[in-house]
């Protein structure tokens, strides 16, 4: 009995740490994703700008 809890509690553990690393970089991805984003949306302001002037 009490290896059968052990052995659901490193389950538990695996399966924990790997949902958290999941969505460590899921999230870092998704920042990534935001970040890149971001710079071509100023880089096209940018050149907007400059073409009005």
């Amino acid at each position: 009995m009490y290896e059968f809890l052990i052995w659901m509690l490193q389950l538990m553990c695996v399966v924990f740490c790997f949902g958290f690393l999941v969505l460590a970089m899921s999230g870092v991805l998704a920042g990534f994703i935001v970040l890149v984003d971001w710079v071509n949306i100023r880089l096209h302001l940018g050149r907007l700008e400059r073409k009005r002037k």
